[in-house]
């Protein structure tokens, strides 16, 4: 999963991409090419890599594509401390 979010992010300028990208290419070999990127304003951002559609965004980005991540919800909260002390 870490590999093809870094094939996806790979295409965006944002900050949080930028992180993605780093520990893909630190924990992922190789990082995957992407196709198809687009940068969806203020919620994430969607290409092709290996033969799937791909999205990544904040909640709202999902809840507008019919993607259930309430199953994330508490994965998703352990993991902000980890992320704030990596910035």
């Amino acid at each position: 999963m870490l590999r093809l979010a870094g094939a996806v992010e790979t295409g965006s300028e944002h900050p949080i991409a930028s992180a993605i990208v780093r520990r893909a290419q630190e924990q992922a070999s190789p990082v995957s090419a992407a196709t198809g990127f687009e940068a969806i304003a203020g919620k994430g951002a969607r290409a092709e890599a290996d033969g799937h559609a791909l999205i990544l965004g904040n909640p709202r980005l999902m809840l507008d594509r019919g993607v259930d991540i309430a199953a994330l919800e508490a994965a998703a909260e352990e993991l902000v401390p980890t992320f704030r002390n990596e910035r």
